[in-house]
This record gives structure tokens, C-alpha cells and sequence, in this order.
């Protein structure tokens, strides 16, 4: 599994992009996850994982999301 977490510098989703990164690259330690630049949806947690985007995503919404992949 490889997961970008929108993280571009200067933008909407800095902050929330940056916290949900560290929580969650604390959190899967062993799985693929990379700040990225902008993935072209803002004002929330926004991530692609396996090249699909999921956006409006929570820190605690993307966690769920990561476990129910890894379940699949």
C-alpha cells in the first residue's frame, strides 16, 4: 500500500495534511506513506491511497480507512 497525504507548503491543508502524516506514519510504521503536493481537493484531510483520492477525511477517519484496507 502507498498513501500520499496532501501536505503542500503554504496552502489550506498544510497544518491538517502535516499532523495527519506524523499520526499516521507513527501509526503504520511498516506502510508507504509520503507528504505530497496538492491532490486538487482542499479545506480538509486529503489522501490518495493506491492512486485513488479520498478527501473531507479526518486524522481519525483516514486511520479507519488505512485499517480497513489492510483488512481487504
Amino acid at each position: 500500500m502507498k498513501i500520499k497525504i496532501c501536505a503542500q507548503r503554504e496552502s489550506c491543508c498544510y497544518e491538517k495534511g502535516v499532523e495527519a502524516y506524523n499520526i499516521v506514519k507513527e501509526k503504520f510504521p511498516d506502510i508507504e506513506i509520503f507528504k505530497s503536493d496538492c491532490l486538487g481537493v482542499c479545506k480538509a484531510v486529503v489522501a490518495e491511497i493506491d492512486g485513488e483520492i479520498y478527501s473531507e477525511l479526518t486524522t481519525e477517519s483516514l486511520i479507519e480507512l488505512i485499517e480497513d484496507k489492510l483488512k481487504e
